[in-house]
């Protein structure tokens, strides 16, 4: 999806991510992170048109894209390995090969072991069901066998 300034919700601190555009073809709502967040206030991004790009050419705001698709992807590759360098430099990013689409699962293991509803971080990674969620977080090693244990527990008693 290219993020347009009309899909954030600067209120409720949401993106709202149309059927049309999600992988699941279902509307989703999910939380802007709080660093993230900032960083659209201190940018002033709430003050954009809403046809405006977030990410457009040059991954700046801009009214249309013109680069190809594989030229802005490599793009933000390049910026996030540059975040992922000054973040090791600060030892605050210990995995070498750290790739952009995995904070989608550190984020998921951090909320899981932050006490986060299960439902919550559904929601955030997008999947259907919380069993899809559980299944997910199994398989990046999140779960120790005790939480599977009561979750299997949980279940079988409903």
């Amino acid at each position: 999806m290219r993020l347009q300034r009309k899909h954030l919700d600067f209120k409720n601190k949401i993106v709202r991510i149309p059927g049309i555009a999600s992988k699941t073809d279902f509307a989703r709502h999910p939380k802007i992170a709080q660093v993230f967040f900032d960083f659209l206030i201190v940018n002033n991004y709430e003050s954009l048109p809403p046809h405006f790009y977030l990410f457009g050419d040059m991954l700046k705001p801009a009214a249309k894209i013109t680069l190809h698709e594989d030229t802005r992807k490599r793009m933000m590759e390049n910026m996030h390995l540059k975040v992922c360098r000054m973040l090791r430099k600060k030892g605050i990013l210990f995995e070498v090969k750290q790739r952009m689409y995995s904070w989608k699962s550190a984020g998921a293991i951090d909320l899981f072991r932050a006490g986060v509803k299960m439902k919550f971080i559904q929601m955030q990674s997008g999947h259907n069901s919380i069993a899809t969620t559980e299944i997910y977080l199994k398989s990046l090693g999140a779960m120790d066998p005790d939480y599977e244990n009561e979750l299997n527990e949980k279940q079988t008693s409903l």
